[in-house]
Parts: C-alpha cells; sequence; structure tokens
C-alpha cells in the first residue's frame, strides 16, 4: 500500500479497521470509493477475521460522494464505482460496524447506515441533502426504506432533513450512541463479543440474514441507478443544481 493512500487498513486480532483518511471533509471521490473497494476484497477472503470496523479520520465522518463527479461527463464512472463498493460491503461474508462522529451526509449516511451495526457519538448528525441539488441518493432509495420504513426513508430523501444522533437511534439508523468523548472505548466494548466468536459461524448466519432481509437489494439498486441515469440526468434541473453548488450560488430551478 503506498504512503499517499487515502485507506488505511489495520487488524487487531479478529478485528479489521477500514479508516478514510480524507480530513476535514472524508470526501468519498471515485479514487478514494475504489481503494476501498479493492480493500474490501482483499479482507473478505481472510478467515481470521470476525468483524470489520470502518471509521473515519476528523471532527466530521464523511460528507459524502464528491459533487463535481455528478457531471455528466463522470456520472456513470461514479454509479459504476458507487454500485461496486456497496455491492462488495453487500456480500462482505462477517459483520460490519460503522462508527460515526460529526456529520455523516449524502453518500457518507448511506456508508454509515448500510453497515449491520452503526455506532453513534452524540453529536453526529446523518442527512442526504442530494434533493437541494436537483439529485437523490440511489443506494438510500433501494435501500433506506427496509431499515427505517417508507414514510420516515420518504422524508429524509425527499426533503434533505439533517437529524441527530437521538433521532437516528430511534429510527432504528443507529444501534448505540455514546458521549463524543467516549466513542473510541464504545467501539472497543462493542467489538468485544466479536473477539470471541467464531468467524465461520458469523458468515453462515450473516449470509442467512441477508438472504432474508435483503436478497433484492442489488436489484433494487439497480433500478434506482437507472432512474437516475436515465430519466433524471436527462433533465436540466440536476445539471443545474450541481453548476449552482459548484459557483456557490442558489439553483436556478426550470423544474424540468
Amino acid at each position: 500500500m503506498s504512503d499517499n493512500t487515502p485507506i488505511r487498513i489495520t487488524i487487531d486480532g479478529t478485528i479489521a479497521r477500514l479508516v478514510i483518511d480524507r480530513p476535514p471533509l472524508n470526501i468519498l471521490d471515485i479514487a478514494t470509493m475504489q481503494r476501498m473497494t479493492e480493500q474490501l476484497r482483499e479482507l473478505r477472503v481472510r478467515q481470521d477475521i470476525t468483524a470489520l470496523v470502518i471509521t473515519t479520520r476528523g471532527r466530521m465522518f464523511s460528507a459524502g460522494v464528491d459533487i463535481p463527479e455528478h457531471q455528466a461527463e463522470t456520472i456513470d464512472e461514479m454509479l459504476r464505482v458507487v454500485h461496486s463498493l456497496f455491492e462488495t460491503l453487500h456480500e462482505f461474508p462477517v459483520p460490519t460496524v460503522c462508527a460515526v462522529q460529526g456529520d455523516a451526509l449524502g453518500g457518507g449516511m448511506e456508508l454509515a447506515v448500510f453497515c449491520d451495526f452503526t455506532l453513534a457519538s452524540e453529536d453526529a448528525r446523518f442527512g442526504l441533502p442530494e434533493i437541494s441539488l436537483g439529485v437523490f441518493p440511489p443506494v438510500a432509495v433501494a435501500y433506506l426504506h427496509r431499515l427505517i420504513g417508507i414514510k420516515a426513508a420518504t422524508e429524509l430523501i425527499c426533503t434533505g432533513r439533517i437529524i441527530g444522533a437521538a433521532e437516528a437511534h430511534a429510527l432504528g439508523m443507529v444501534n448505540q450512541v455514546y458521549q463524543s468523548e467516549r466513542l473510541t472505548e464504545g467501539i472497543d466494548l462493542f467489538l468485544e463479543p466479536f473477539r470471541l466468536l467464531s468467524g465461520f459461524a458469523l458468515t453462515q448466519t450473516k449470509a442467512a440474514l441477508r438472504a432474508a432481509a435483503h436478497s433484492d437489494f442489488l436489484s433494487a439498486l439497480r433500478d434506482a441507478e437507472s432512474v437516475y441515469r436515465g430519466s433524471l440526468m436527462a433533465g436540466r434541473d440536476p445539471h443545474e443544481g450541481i453548476r449552482a453548488f459548484m459557483e456557490k450560488r442558489a439553483p436556478r430551478w426550470s423544474h424540468a
């Protein structure tokens, strides 16, 4: 691994840790997501791992996917790379745990809540602001309603409302909330049972749970991506929204 990679991997006994190291915003650009996917594929063949922890460095968990990469010339590659990352996470054999500090927005929120377990500091915030840019978050469209119900998911996706850790916990997006200064301690305590369990048993259990609850996730994600790539990006407003963000001005919607 090169010294300048934005992804750090460590192994502590049977616990693997993946750290996204791109502060202050920990943007998930195409290169970072490709590297994450490569690392996850390397880790998933190991039989000595019982859990994977995903964290980021800095005060913000992640501001999400790189906004300029939503433009026409990169949108196809961006969607392909996002799909590959979440397909790899979906198929990761042992439980995945995401620990969130600060804001988890857009693709950052999708990553955080897509993991099998989500831990958060009390100052964490979650939101899907894509609608303010004239687009929508495909992974959340395909998955979030399975987690928190269609009405709550529709509200978050269609309004872009940002919620705190306590509300995210109440909705079922977060498993545990910790005092900000005790998040690291909370992660370690949460992981203790996994150090004592059979990796084989966990793999088989997760496979059964995935088959029971999320067997059609990839089909739903492909459907969402098809609308995004086709109908959505054929409109004028998505391109206006992205341009307005990059030019730091209010969008001028044509509603088409």
